[in-house]
């Protein structure tokens, strides 16, 4: 039997599932339990913190680093993955980020991605937007790839041949999946 119910059935006056009627009663009843189940859900909440599943890693990353961006932070931590290195490989390749590395840090592999600002400590990324979410994905054929801002920024697809551009993917003559835009 819980802790609460034990206090609530020595209550004179007051049993199990009846609420208190007075403060007396309300005070013996609230008082410690409350404090135990505090505890108990701070411990699962950080239990949850430490398993939890995002159900969309790649929308985690583009909102970190446009976090960062916004707060003007000179780098940033994401959780890692293959899809999220490659995507950090792109953005370095097309200027938009200075550097990443992959570390690991008390037993979990992170990105450590350093964010790219210009002489006015202006951003070298305007904004960044997810396109295909897991809700509704977006594929594209090789001749249906769009361009961003006229060609001023660029596209990251995942095609049969690996992450690319979507320069790179027209080039190559291949479709895929639009992850996001970048300009």
């Amino acid at each position: 039997m819980s802790e609460r119910r034990q206090q609530s059935e020595s209550i004179e006056g007051c049993w199990v599932g009846q609420r208190p009627r007075t403060n007396d009663q309300r005070q013996i009843l609230f008082s410690k339990p409350l404090q135990v189940l505090r505890g108990a859900r701070s411990e699962r909440v950080a239990e949850e913190k430490q398993t939890m599943r995002l159900t969309d890693p790649v929308a985690d990353m583009l909102a970190r680093i446009r976090n960062a961006i916004n707060a003007r932070h000179q780098k940033v931590d994401i959780p890692a993955s293959k899809l999220k290195l490659e995507i950090a490989r792109i953005l370095k390749e097309e200027g938009y980020i200075s550097n990443f590395k992959a570390t690991e840090e008390e037993g979990h592999k992170v990105i450590r991605v350093y964010l790219k600002y210009g002489s006015n400590n202006e951003a070298a990324i305007s904004n960044v937007e997810r396109v295909s979410r897991p809700g509704c994905r977006v594929y594209v054929r090789r001749t249906e790839i769009p361009r961003v801002l006229g060609g001023l920024g660029i596209n990251i697809l995942t095609t049969p041949k690996g992450v690319m551009t979507g320069r790179q993917a027209r080039k190559q003559g291949l479709g895929g999946e639009l992850l996001c835009q970048v300009w």
